[in-house]
C-alpha cells in the first residue's frame, strides 16, 4: 500500500509541513509491504494525493525496517519468502504481467488486485481459441539495470534457470506448466509463447507470472558471472544485484545496518519519482514508531498494533488500512505417523483456539479458515469459513486424553464418549 507514486507504503510531500509515514503490521501486512515498494516506481509523474492535486514529492527517503534481506536471489536462489527477501525481490525483478493497483481503502492510497492482470515487461498478450497458447509481446527498448536490452531471449533463459536450478522454483508452474524446453517457445525478438497443458489453468498461470516466480532476468548479465562450480549464476546472485528490470537497484550494504536502493532510469513503466530509498535497521518495533513520529525518517515497518492505533491519532502521519491476502496455516502430513491416524488429525482441529486466536493478532483480527489439498498444493478445495467448530473448547481438551501411542502410531479407546465431558466423540 502506498500514496501513488510514492517509493513506500507513504511518502512525505515536500511542499507540506505535514509528517507522513508508513506503519504496517507484521505479518498480515507482509504482502501489502510488497505491493508498496513494487508502486513506489510505478509512475514518473507528480501527481497524486487524496484529493488528486499535483504533489511535489522527496526524490530521497529513509525507511526504518527490522531487518534487510538475507539474499538478493531471489526464489531461484532459495531465499525470497522472508518479508524482507519478497520486499527487494520485488522491487529489483520485474515480470511480463503484474497485478493491476487500485484504490485502497485509505484514501490516498492503492493496493494491488490479484483477480486482475496488466502488461509489465510485456506491453501485450493474447490467448489462442483453445486457450492453450499465451503469446506475450515485449517492449521494446528496455534495458535492464546495467543496461542490457530485454529480449525474448532472456525469457527463455529465465524459465530454464528456474526449472534447471537446485531450488525448483520453475515447479511451482505445475501442472500448468512443466517443461520450458517444449511448452516456451521464441516467436521473434520480442514475442514469446506458453503452451499450457490445460486451457483451465491459464488464470493460476497469469496469477503465477505475476508473482516472484516470474521475474525475468538479466541472461546477458547472469551469463558473464556463470562458472563451471556455478551455472546459471545462483551463487553469485545472492549477493550481487544488477541482473533484473525492477524499478530498483541495490547499490550498496552495511549488513545488519543499511541497505541503498537507487533507482533504475530504464525502468519499463517510466523513471522512478524517487530516486534513492534507504533502508536503516532499527529492531525494536517502538523506535521505529518514534522515529516515524518524530520525522527521523519517512516510512516505519513492522509497528505493532498498538502502536499504529496511537499513531493514527498523530496529526501528519498516515497509518494506512486494507484487508491483508496473508494466512497462516497449520499443514498435516497426512502420510506418516502421527497424522495419517484421522482420529489425531481431529484431535488437532478440535485443540486449535480459534476464537481466541483471532482477535489477538490485529484489531479486527483475521478470520478463520479450513481446506483440504491434494499432495501437490495446487489442488485445494475449501470447506467454509471457518466450518470448522469453534464453539466447545471443552471438547478439545478431553480429545487428547483419549489417544495413546502405540509404538509410532495412535490408538484410541473404545467407548464413545469422553471421560471428562459429555460430548460424543465423531467417528
Amino acid at each position: 500500500m502506498t500514496t501513488p507514486n510514492g517509493p513506500g507504503r507513504s511518502a512525505r510531500p515536500a511542499t507540506s509541513g505535514r509528517r507522513a509515514g508508513r506503519v504496517g503490521a507484521r505479518p498480515l501486512a507482509a504482502a501489502l509491504a510488497v505491493a508498496a515498494l513494487v508502486l513506489a516506481a510505478c509512475g514518473g509523474g507528480g501527481s497524486g494525493g487524496a484529493s488528486g492535486a499535483p504533489t511535489e514529492l522527496k526524490q530521497e527517503i529513509v525507511v526504518a525496517v527490522p531487518a534487510l534481506t538475507p539474499s538478493y536471489g531471489g526464489q531461484d536462489g532459495g531465499n525470497a519468502l522472508s518479508l524482507e527477501a519478497f520486499e527487494i525481490n520485488a522491487n529489483t525483478q520485474a515480470g511480463l504481467v503484474r497485478n493491476p493497483y487500485i484504490p485502497g481503502r485509505t484514501p490516498g492510497t492503492v493496493v494491488q488486485d490479484f483477480n486482475g492482470f496488466e502488461g509489465y515487461l510485456a506491453e501485450s498478450w493474447e490467448v489462442s481459441p483453445d486457450g492453450l497458447t499465451y503469446t506475450f509481446h515485449l517492449r521494446h527498448g528496455l534495458l535492464s539495470q546495467v543496461g542490457n536490452e530485454l529480449t525474448a531471449d532472456d525469457v527463455l533463459y529465465s524459465f530454464e534457470r528456474k526449472f534447471a536450478t537446485p531450488t525448483k522454483t520453475g515447479s511451482i508452474f505445475a501442472p500448468a506448466f512443466t517443461d520450458p524446453a517444449t511448452q516456451l517457445r521464441k516467436i521473434d525478438d520480442y514475442t514469446v509463447a506458453f503452451t499450457l497443458h490445460q486451457a483451465s489453468y491459464g488464470f493460476t498461470f497469469l496469477g503465477l507470472l505475476a508473482n516472484l516466480g516470474g521475474h525475468i532476468y538479466d541472461s546477458d548479465y547472469l551469463k558473464q558471472n556463470e562458472t563451471p562450480g556455478d551455472p546459471y549464476a545462483l551463487a553469485w546472485s545472492r549477493t550481487n544485484s544488477g541482473w533484473g528490470y525492477g524499478p530498483y537497484r541495490i547499490v550498496s550494504e552495511v549488513p545488519d545496518q543499511e541497505m541503498v536502493l537507487e533507482a533504475n532510469e530504464n525502468y519499463a513503466l517510466g523513471a522512478p519519482s524517487v530516486k534513492k530509498v534507504t533502508l536503516r535497521v532499527v529492531p525494536d518495533p517502538g523506535t521505529r514508531a518514534s522515529l516515524v513520529m518524530s520525522g527521523d525518517v519517512d516510512i516505519a515497518q513492522g509497528i505493532k498494533p498498538a502502536d499504529q492505533v496511537m499513531l493514527s491519532g498523530v496529526d501528519g502521519l498516515l497509518v494506512p488500512e486494507a484487508d491483508p491476502i496473508e494466512y497462516v496455516d497449520l499443514t498435516l502430513v497426512t502420510n506418516k505417523a502421527p497424522f495419517d491416524d484421522e482420529k489425531v488429525r481431529q484431535a488437532m482441529a478440535w485443540a486449535v483456539p480459534y476464537e481466541r486466536s483471532s482477535p489477538r493478532s490485529t484489531p479486527g483480527g483475521p478470520s478463520g479458515c479450513t481446506a483440504t489439498s491434494t499432495p501437490t498444493p495446487r489442488a485445494t478445495a475449501s470447506t467454509g469459513c471457518p466450518s470448522t467448530p469453534t464453539t466447545r473448547p471443552r471438547r478439545a481438551s478431553c480429545w487428547p486424553r483419549r489417544a495413546t501411542r502405540t509404538g509410532s502410531r495412535s490408538s484410541w479407546p473404545s467407548p464413545t464418549r469422553c471421560r471428562t465431558c459429555s460430548t460424543p466423540r465423531s467417528s
